[in-house]
C-alpha cells in the first residue's frame, strides 16, 4: 500500500467530515496494547498485562509496538505507515479499566486481565465517606502521575523506528470518567448495588453523589495541573452499566448527575459527548434531550434502521458491525453488515462515522477487521 497517497486521502475524508461536507463516511477502527499482547506472533517475548500496567518502559515500549502493527496493517482513515513530518507517534498512560477503582481506594490484583474487585462491603460501606474525596494525585493518582511525567520525560528525545513522539496524554478514565454508576457497580459490586437501591436507596444515592464529586473535583484537579481551562470545549462521558437500568430508574438516579458533571465541566455552548456499549439504545433520546449530547460512540446491539428516528439528524454517530460478528464471522458477512448499516443511516445523516462495535476483540483475523474499510470503500460514498 502506498501509506502516503492513502493518509493524503484520509485526511481528507475527516476534511471534509469537519466542515459538514462529508463525501464518504469516515472509517475508524480502535485497537490497543491488548491486541498485541495477546497476539503470540507480535509478544514473541510474552510479556503479559500485568507485567505492562506495573512498568512504564514496559508500557512505552508495548504501546509503540502495538501502534506499530497498527499502522501497517489496520486500515481506516486514520494515518497508516511510519509516522512522517509532523507526524509522530502517541502514547497514553493505560491502566486498562481499573484506573478510577484503584484511585478510589481498591486493590489491584494480579490476573490474565489486571483488576480491582469489589472493596466497599456491606460491613464498611459507609467508611469511604468518612475517609473523604482523595486529592486526585493521592494513592493509585500518585502512580498514574509518576507514569505520565516518566513518559514526557522520555518523549523529549526517545525515537521509536527514526520517529518521534509526539503526543503524550494522561488514562482517558482519570482525565475523564468510566462512569458514576459503573464506578458504583465496580466499588459495591453489582449485585449489592442494586440491592442498594432497591433496599437501602438513601445509600445508594449518597454514593453517586460521593462519586460524582470525586469525578468533577478529579477532573478539574487534572485540568489545572496540565494547565487547561477548568470548563472545555468538549467533553465525553461514559457509564457503561447503566445498561442495568430502566430509563426511569435512569431519569431518577443518573441523569441529574451527568447533567451536573456536563454542566461543571464544559462551557456552555460546549459539544458533549457519551460511550455507551451494550443495549443502551433507549437512553439515547434522554441523554440528547436533557444533556444536549450530539455524539454517541456505540457498542452493540444498536437497532441502526430507527437510530435517526429517534435522535435529530445532526447527531454524530460512530457504529459499526459488533466486535463479536468481527471475531467470528467471515470477510463476506462483515461487509453484507457494514453495506446494511450504511443504507439505513446514510440516507439520513451526514454525520455518521464507522467504526468497529466496539474495541477490536484480541485474536480477530486482520482480513475481517480490514473488510469494514473494504466495504465503506464500496459503499460508504455519498
Amino acid at each position: 500500500m502506498d501509506f502516503r497517497r492513502h493518509n493524503e486521502q484520509a485526511k481528507k475524508v475527516w476534511d471534509a467530515f469537519g466542515k459538514g461536507i462529508p463525501f464518504k463516511v469516515p472509517v475508524f477502527i480502535y485497537t490497543d496494547a491488548r491486541n498485541w499482547i495477546f497476539e503470540n506472533e507480535l509478544n514473541k517475548e510474552g510479556i503479559t498485562l500485568w507485567d505492562y500496567v506495573k512498568d512504564p518502559e514496559v508500557m512505552l515500549d508495548v504501546q509503540l509496538k502495538a501502534q506499530e502493527w497498527r499502522r501497517l496493517n489496520i486500515i481506516s482513515d486514520s494515518p497508516m505507515g511510519y509516522p512522517e513530518g509532523d507526524d509522530g507517534w502517541s502514547v497514553s498512560v493505560d491502566f486498562e479499566n481499573y484506573t478510577e477503582l484503584a484511585w478510589l481506594g481498591g486493590a489491584v490484583e494480579h490476573g490474565v486481565e489486571p483488576h480491582v474487585p469489589p472493596f466497599v462491603s456491606d460491613v464498611n460501606k459507609n467508611e469511604i465517606f468518612e475517609k473523604g474525596i482523595p486529592s486526585a494525585f493521592d494513592g493509585f493518582g500518585a502512580t498514574v502521575r509518576e507514569f505520565y511525567e516518566h513518559f514526557i520525560d522520555k518523549s523529549k528525545d526517545y525515537l521509536y523506528k527514526g520517529c518521534n513522539i509526539k503526543d503524550v496524554s494522561m488514562p482517558y478514565n482519570f482525565c475523564g470518567t468510566d462512569g458514576i454508576f459503573t464506578l458504583a457497580c465496580g466499588m459495591r459490586g453489582m449485585t449489592n448495588f442494586l440491592n442498594d437501591i432497591l433496599d437501602d436507596p438513601d445509600y445508594a444515592e449518597n454514593l453517586l453523589d460521593y462519586i460524582t464529586e470525586a469525578v468533577i473535583r478529579r477532573i478539574k484537579e487534572i485540568r489545572l495541573y496540565l494547565g487547561e481551562d477548568i470548563r472545555s470545549r468538549h467533553f465525553g462521558y461514559a457509564d457503561d452499566a447503566i445498561v442495568l437500568l430502566s430509563p426511569v430508574l435512569f431519569e431518577q438516579l443518573v441523569l441529574p448527575r451527568i447533567k451536573r458533571i456536563y454542566d461543571e465541566l464544559t462551557v456552555e455552548d460546549g459539544s458533549r459527548s457519551i460511550h455507551l456499549c451494550g443495549d443502551a439504545q433507549r437512553f439515547f433520546p434522554i441523554l440528547q434531550s436533557e444533556c444536549n449530547v450530539k455524539m454517541f460512540d456505540t457498542g452493540y446491539p444498536i437497532d441502526f434502521e430507527r437510530l435517526y428516528d429517534e435522535l435529530s439528524n445532526d447527531t454524530e454517530i460512530w457504529g459499526g458491525p459488533s466486535v463479536v460478528l468481527l471475531k467470528n464471522g467471515t470477510p463476506c458477512a462483515i461487509k453484507d453488515e457494514v453495506r446494511r448499516i450504511l443504507g439505513y443511516v446514510m440516507p439520513r445523516t451526514k454525520k455518521f462515522v464507522l467504526r468497529d462495535g466496539n474495541a477490536i476483540i484480541p485474536g480477530t483475523p486482520i482480513e475481517n477487521i480490514n473488510a469494514v474499510y473494504e466495504a465503506c470503500e464500496e459503499y460508504g460514498y455519498y
